[in-house]
């Protein structure tokens, strides 16, 4: 028992392949294969997560008595443009799932296909940033909402 104790076996060290076999060209075409379903998928998570924002942040705002309070227009603006920004994101997050790029996409020869796939691909993840960056912008507007609505907002006497 002291003896497996005393002299563990040598640590081989690991082997660094410098050539990209099989298995690596295969899993770097499955990533190009999948990368539009992924960026498609991802524009999918933000629009239901947009959709749901819009009803809950929409009723909120309607049902809790805003109108009736004594707060400047500009601050009523404010609170409005949450909404805004999420449905200018819903917008362009259309140009992610349009497929208006699928016709333009020519197999006359590979590097023909290649560089209309890239730059297929190119729009869509593009499109789906910049939806995402409105829908972050939303959220900061929100954050900014909720903080003057529970610390310096009036409170109304006669809401009904």
């Amino acid at each position: 028992m002291s003896e497996i104790i005393d002299n563990p076996p040598p640590i081989k060290p690991l082997e660094i392949i410098e050539e990209p076999g099989d298995l690596h060209i295969e899993a770097v075409k499955t990533l190009i294969k999948d990368s539009v379903n992924f960026v498609e998928s991802a524009a999918r998570q933000v629009d239901t997560i947009n959709g749901v924002l819009i009803g809950i942040y929409f009723h909120a705002i309607t049902y809790n008595g805003i109108k009736q309070t004594n707060i400047s227009y500009e601050w009523k603006v404010l609170y409005f443009l949450p909404i805004v920004f999420w449905l200018i994101s819903l917008l362009v997050s259309f140009l992610v799932h349009s497929p208006r790029g699928k016709k333009e996409l020519s197999y006359a020869s590979e590097e023909i296909a290649t560089q209309h796939f890239n730059h297929f691909l190119d729009r869509k993840f593009c499109s789906y940033k910049l939806s995402f960056g409105f829908f972050i912008i939303g959220l900061i507007l929100l954050a900014v909402v909720l903080v003057h609505f529970l610390f310096f907002l009036p409170v109304a006497e006669n809401i009904k």
